[in-house]
């Protein structure tokens, strides 16, 4: 995907997680799986919602547990499904992405590090801003800077905006996919990322000019290894 391509195909990037969510969804449909899904979606910026037909991605290798199963309230039935609900969590978002590695981000992080592993493998965001986002991440949930220092950067590109609605609409649906697996923080997190706009823009203009400072998030780059082989 072209930089330049990013608000025209946000649409292809919702598709791409909604394939995987429905399998899920649907995996015990009876009699028969469907391969196809019904989802209202703007296929560009100009375009109003319409109903389109989605194919189902259904995994392969994988046993999806039901609904009922996966939401099950029962501590034992909680601790049992961990593992899978990891499994299928890191599934929806990439065949790459190993379960155990999303294990360990800390809860508070791990949103945005799904986030924008997926958005890196897809190209649509760069390594450096994968960084920034998950840079701001750690500094808006740690309260590691002083709001009232931070200073406005004096001019803005566009670039940087865009990538923000495009980071803030792949996070509510990775939220979405969160609350589909039943993962504990389900029940506890917010729709809406750790995130501070002006703190983003400042990063961006030091970051993409090479000065980034890494020690703080460099445990939880389990993405870094993607841009080798963009």
């Amino acid at each position: 995907m072209r930089r330049n391509d990013i608000g025209h195909h946000y649409s292809t990037l919702q598709v791409t997680l909604i394939q995987r969510m429905a399998a899920i969804i649907l995996f015990h449909r009876k009699p028969q799986r469907p391969t196809h899904c019904p989802v209202i979606i703007k296929m560009s910026h100009q375009s109003p919602h319409r109903e389109h037909s989605v194919p189902v991605q259904y995994p392969r290798c994988m046993d999806v547990p039901s609904l009922p199963v996966l939401m099950s309230k029962e501590p034992f039935m909680r601790k049992t499904l961990r593992k899978i609900k990891f499994q299928l969590l890191a599934w929806i978002a990439s065949d790459t992405l190993e379960p155990e590695q999303l294990r360990q981000v800390p809860r508070k992080l791990r949103m945005t590090v799904l986030t924008v592993y997926f958005l890196l493998e897809q190209r649509a965001i760069e390594l450096f801003e994968a960084d920034a986002f998950l840079q701001v991440a750690h500094d808006v949930t740690y309260n590691t800077y002083d709001i009232r220092a931070v200073v406005y950067p004096e001019t803005v590109s566009i670039h940087p905006f865009v990538l923000v609605f495009l980071f803030q609409k792949i996070y509510a649906l990775v939220a979405k996919a969160v609350c589909l697996v039943s993962l504990e923080e389900a029940n506890s997190f917010r729709n809406d990322p750790p995130f501070d706009g002006v703190l983003f823009h400042r990063l961006y203009d030091k970051w993409s000019k090479g000065q980034r400072i890494l020690d703080d998030i460099k445990e939880w780059r389990i993405y870094d290894s993607l841009a080798n082989d963009q």
